[in-house]
């Protein structure tokens, strides 16, 4: 058996222990960047689902308005509807009126429906 130098031995181990160091450096190195990574990911996708959302609510409060829009426009255009069914049904009694008692009523415009 051969009879092995101390100091080799020692700068031997020593490269092992140093190999050993560096690799858990690098190794938690690796991770620490994995783990920023994977959080910065999160992180955005927590503000783009964010970002969605709030997209997401506004539509809804625009349909919402929208909506409430037409419903008063339709009961705008209804009430204008009857209103002019009547103005119309009055004119015809006055023209009626007039005729009744000898006046002639003035033309009917070109411009209105009879």
């Amino acid at each position: 058996m051969q009879h092995v130098d101390p100091i080799l031995a020692s700068v031997i181990t020593l490269g092992g222990i140093a190999l050993t160091v560096v690799g858990g450096i690098v190794g938690a190195i690796i991770a620490a960047r994995a783990q920023r990574r994977g959080a910065d990911i999160a992180a955005k996708a927590t503000r783009e689902a964010a970002k969605k959302s709030a997209e997401q609510m506004m539509i809804d409060q625009l349909q919402e308005e929208l909506g409430r829009y037409r419903t008063a426009t339709d009961h705008r255009l209804e009430k204008l509807e009857r209103e002019n069914v009547a103005y119309r049904q009055f004119i015809f009694v006055q023209r009626d009126h007039m005729v009744e008692h000898g006046v002639t009523p003035p033309p009917w415009p070109d411009t209105l429906p009879r």
